[in-house]
């Protein structure tokens, strides 16, 4: 997957799921997009997400699934 298509991505599953973010949480996110820090932006999320109880909708987690599948994170956000 190339970069343009990562940064939308991942734009678009952190868009989906700032409900359930601080709005720290969301500035960080941003800035770790915007820095090209795709993976850590992910895993971020993920630990966020865990920390909080929140729930995730399928769409979400497969989201996700694809995009640490694709940087090669998948067991960081996905867990063992």
């Amino acid at each position: 997957m190339d970069r343009p298509s990562l940064e939308l991505r991942l734009t678009a599953l952190g868009a989906s799921v700032a409900d359930r973010l601080t709005i720290d949480q969301t500035a960080w996110l941003s800035e770790f997009v915007g820095a090209g820090e795709y993976g850590v932006a992910l895993e971020m999320i993920a630990d966020w997400l865990s920390e909080a109880g929140a729930s995730v909708l399928p769409a979400e987690r497969a989201e996700a699934e694809t995009l640490s599948t694709a940087m090669g994170n998948h067991d960081r956000v996905m867990g063992p």
